[in-house]
């Protein structure tokens, strides 16, 4: 079976495309919550905390890692942990870790994101069902257009 190149245009004039022998018909569009993602960012804080003190307890030889790990992969991972606590306490790890995850996925300043093609679908249902799966993994401006074969109208 041949195979289809289908597109779609952003609100910034992106165009998106999807070449496949499956037939679609629309796509979800949306953006990235950048609200959402750095309010996430900031439910991390205890489990960063919590890899602080796993990296501690393999810095100082305080863990096991079982009879089948040999003397240099220990100090391999040793050496790593005490590279990755370096210089922090619990409360400075957990700030790196937030600061490094927004300035990644979630920029200061900014609401959302560009617009991206999320999912497409073979009919305008199943795009529409994504929308609250898209809600819960933040995203936001999620709509629902048709897909084109390319050179469509």
């Amino acid at each position: 079976m041949a195979k289809t190149t289908y597109t779609v245009t952003t609100a910034e004039g992106k165009v998106e495309t999807r070449k496949s022998e499956r037939p679609y018909t629309h796509v979800l569009l949306g953006r990235v919550d950048y609200v959402a993602e750095r309010a996430f960012a900031h439910t991390q804080e205890k489990f960063h905390h919590e890899t602080f003190n796993w990296y501690s307890r393999v810095a100082s030889g305080n863990y096991n890692f079982g009879p089948y790990t040999s003397a240099e992969e220990v100090a391999r991972k040793q050496a790593h942990a005490r590279a990755q606590i370096a210089g922090h306490t619990p409360a400075t790890f957990a700030a790196k870790l937030i600061a490094g995850y927004i300035a990644k996925h979630a920029p200061e300043g900014e609401v959302a994101g560009p617009e991206v093609a999320l999912r497409w679908s073979a009919s305008q249902a199943n795009a529409t069902k994504a929308i609250t799966e898209f809600q819960a993994r933040h995203y936001t401006g999620l709509r629902v257009v048709p897909a084109l074969p390319k050179g469509g109208k």
